[in-house]
């Protein structure tokens, strides 16, 4: 996400400096966006599947919701 955000940056400097179209700008933000989107999604699906295995194997504790719901909070 860290490179992606680089990427915006660049362009956004690469059309000032007239060496980038108006049109670099709109997609590297798009690809940005979409990135921060699957990274989002990735760390739900993470997390849900954490707490399905735990309950299914039946080890489930209070710890567990309040460590999750600690990452969740950075």
């Amino acid at each position: 996400m860290h490179e992606q955000e680089c990427v915006l940056e660049g362009r956004k400097t690469g059309y000032r400096s007239s060496i980038n179209t108006l049109l670099d700008v709109p997609a590297s933000e798009s690809i940005l966006y979409s990135t921060r989107k699957d990274y989002a999604e990735a760390h739900y699906q993470y997390f849900s599947n954490l707490l399905q295995l735990k309950q299914q194997a039946t080890t489930l504790s209070e710890d567990d919701v309040y460590y999750i719901n600690g990452l969740l909070k950075e």
